[in-house]
């Protein structure tokens, strides 16, 4: 029989006796008598229900040769800390005997061993005590009465931390206060150079009374900074008590002054307050009050302070509703936002009628120009050479739109909007069509060959083809380049005039409508998804649009009086030579849009900036940046393609220009048709005609030459 006996409880590890043998008998011995005890181990049942005893493999680092077993003891160690891993390091060793088998030491063996006991939880506010004996608790390497060690291992820990964090907050605190002066170094250069600049410009010409004349004939100068300084030298005489009397005999000053005064307190701020101060000065002495009501001069200063409290009423009304706006943006009210705006439009209104039932020499000075004016313009892009297209737009549009020309006749363009001449066609209600706008992309360039010169009178030959089928539809036509037209249509100098009835307003304005002026840049940036370029602009970088339309979009003021009356005189010859084509307008009203720099057919005269007053549709060929109508996210909505402009966002957003722009119009981003608002101003994109077969008309209304042009409808077709 074998006798099996278990080395230690429940580890499936026996040790047993073999019979005696006839070997074993015959060597004798005590081993040989009791029989050879072999450690085994015993293993599940087989199928037939018999157990099975197979010896236990050997331990490779204590074989031996005889019976035994082995017997294991764990010692407890040091306890030591790791600062940098935030843990306990707990030392024991491990002692492990073979003993024979009357239980003595036939071998034995010791091992050193390490557990490391991370402590994720330990911060500043943590519980150390609670803590110290959640570990000796878990951890069977610690024994209880090393608890006050653990504890005062946790406390050096957490002390650790506190020090560390407080360094690391010294370090940012260092580095913050060095980047404060940095900062402030930077401003006191800027505030030095501002300063040098400043006593560079105190150092002003000083006035003398011999040179009155001379200041005189600068009043009468079309630059209104040399009108600003004129003024300026006048009043240095006029502060010295011993030229009041010769400045007050001086009729000719004096009506320069007032009349300077009532044509240009609209325009500049510096100009009015030089005037007011010389009649200021005048009006310290009784015997000059005769000469000052002789002139009106309180008149026009009560003039002066009603327009500025309106500009500051406006302001404030302005600030209210954009505030309104961003908070409703904010919020995601779209209900909200559309109610604010229409609220806002129809103050606008409100405003205008009042405004315009106001009679007196406004007034009068109004009567028989065209009091309340609307306009429909034609909005393509990126038709990309599909002149068929073209041609199948043209055919709708003589369906659809009042105005559009037939195939052998120019239609007529524009009309007053008062009963039955401002609309157009049985019962339509909308207004003739007035214009085309084409924003890039009429020709189908290869990036590869835009440059060369073989083809690129080829590129010119393909957009001069579109622009001819739109001049189908009306005989003007008015576009920018886009990033697959040839690379001459980006001069900024000098574009081709691609049809004797289109008109380029790449870095210029057109204008369309007295007004109204369109004011073009085309060329592309680079694109970007998910913050890798996708495509490069053509021919622009961010940094050729910020420059040029910096230079574009100046003041209002610095178009002079002389470049608009010269584009006036040039347009209103323009409309004379083509009355027999323009076809529908009378003479009255031909006058007063020559009158104003619009021709009534054929290209209108262009300018190198919008004139002085006049609302502007920006027209582009990129969008702006970070808007709906620039976003292209149909084949992966979770990263769209961002094909805008940082430099036009950044345009968009000034305060000059929120006032100004009534719309920005572009293409380029085929697949985001549609319009979006950035701040105040409406973004429209009609959409790709070539790839998408879209389309848009825009109207545009105002009341009288003081309102605004503003936008009424904006209408997106695509062809059947």
């Amino acid at each position: 029989e074998r006798r099996v006996r278990p080395v230690a409880a429940d580890s499936g590890v026996y040790w047993a006796q073999k019979p005696r043998t006839a070997a074993a008998g015959a060597s004798g011995g005590a081993a040989g008598a009791r029989g050879a005890f072999v450690v085994v181990r015993r293993v599940r049942s087989d199928s037939r229900g018999r157990q099975r005893i197979t010896p236990a493999p050997a331990p490779t680092s204590l074989a031996m040769d005889g019976p035994a077993y082995m017997k294991r003891k764990v010692k407890y160690g040091s306890i030591d800390v790791d600062l940098e891993a935030n843990s306990l390091v707990v030392n024991y060793e491990v002692e492990a005997a073979v003993l024979g088998g009357h239980g003595e030491v036939m071998k034995n063996d010791t091992k050193a061993f390490k557990k490391i006991i991370k402590l994720k939880q330990l911060n500043e506010h943590s519980n150390i005590p609670l803590l110290a004996e959640d570990v000796v608790d878990k951890c069977d390497l610690i024994h209880e009465d090393s608890l006050p060690l653990v504890e005062r291992l946790l406390y050096e820990l957490q002390r650790y931390q506190v020090d560390e964090g407080s360094r690391a907050d010294s370090q940012r605190r260092i580095e913050k206060e060095a980047r404060r002066k940095k900062k402030e170094e930077r401003r006191a250069r800027a505030e030095a150079k501002e300063r040098e600049e400043a006593a560079a410009k105190e150092k002003v010409e000083v006035a003398s009374m011999d040179n009155i004349d001379t200041y005189m004939e600068m009043m009468y100068e079309d630059d209104i900074n040399a009108k600003v300084k004129a003024t300026a030298l006048i009043l240095q005489l006029a502060r010295n008590v011993g030229n009041l009397e010769p400045l007050i005999q001086n009729e000719s000053l004096l009506g320069a002054l007032s009349r300077t005064l009532k044509e240009e307190y609209k325009k500049n701020m510096d100009l009015t307050i030089n005037i007011m101060h010389i009649f200021f000065s005048f009006s310290t002495f009784s015997q000059m009050h005769p000469v000052l009501v002789n002139f009106r001069i309180g008149d026009m200063c009560m003039r002066v302070l009603d327009l500025e409290k309106k500009r500051y009423t406006m302001r404030i009304a302005n600030l209210e509703v954009l505030t309104k706006l961003a908070e409703a943006q904010a919020s995601g009210n779209k209900e909200e936002e559309d109610r604010i705006r229409t609220a806002a439009t129809e103050a606008e209104d409100e405003e205008e009628a009042a405004g315009g039932a106001g009679g007196g020499d406004d007034a009068a000075t109004r009567a028989g120009d065209a009091a309340v004016l609307s306009c429909r313009i034609l909005l393509v892009s990126d038709v990309h050479a599909a002149v068929k297209r073209v041609a199948a737009l043209a055919a709708w549009c003589r369906a659809h739109v009042p105005g559009a020309s037939t195939p052998d006749a120019g239609g007529p363009s524009w009309r007053e909007g008062d009963g039955a001449r401002g609309v157009a066609g049985v019962g339509s209600g909308q207004p003739f069509l007035s214009c085309v706008l084409a924003s890039g992309d009429l020709a189908d360039m290869p990036e590869a060959e835009q440059t060369v010169l073989e083809s690129v009178g080829s590129g010119e030959g393909d957009a001069a083809a579109v622009v001819a089928g739109l001049e189908d539809i009306l005989c003007r036509v008015v576009y920018v380049p886009g990033n697959h037209d040839p690379v001459s249509m980006c001069d900024l100098e000098s574009p081709p005039q691609l049809t004797s009835h289109s008109t380029s307003a790449h870095n210029r304005a057109v204008r369309i409508a007295p007004g109204l002026s369109v004011v073009g840049f085309g060329g592309s940036v680079p694109a970007y998804q998910d913050g890798k370029q996708r495509w490069l602009g053509f021919p622009y970088t961010e940094d050729h649009m910020r420059a040029g339309l910096g230079a574009l979009l100046r003041p209002s003021a610095a178009v002079s009086e002389a470049e608009a009356a010269a584009a006036a005189a040039a347009s209103k010859a323009q409309s004379a030579s083509g009355d027999a084509t323009a076809g529908g307008g009378d003479a009255s009203e031909a006058d007063v849009f020559a009158s104003e720099g619009v021709s009534l057919s054929g290209p209108t005269a262009t300018l190198p900036h919008a004139p002085p007053g006049d609302d502007i549709i920006l027209m582009t060929h990129c969008g702006p940046q970070d808007v709906a109508t620039t976003m292209d996210g149909v084949k992966d909505p979770a990263k769209p393609i961002s094909s805008g402009s940082r430099a036009l966002r950044e345009a968009l957003l000034e305060p000059d220009m929120q006032a100004r722009v009534v719309c920005n119009v572009h293409g380029h981003t085929h697949n985001a048709a549609g319009q979006a608002w950035l701040g105040g101003v409406r973004v429209i994109n009609p959409g790709s005609l070539r790839y998408g077969a879209n389309f848009g008309l825009l109207s545009l209304r105002r009341r009288d030459e003081r309102s605004r042009w503003r936008v009424v409808a904006c209408e997106f077709h695509s062809l059947p």
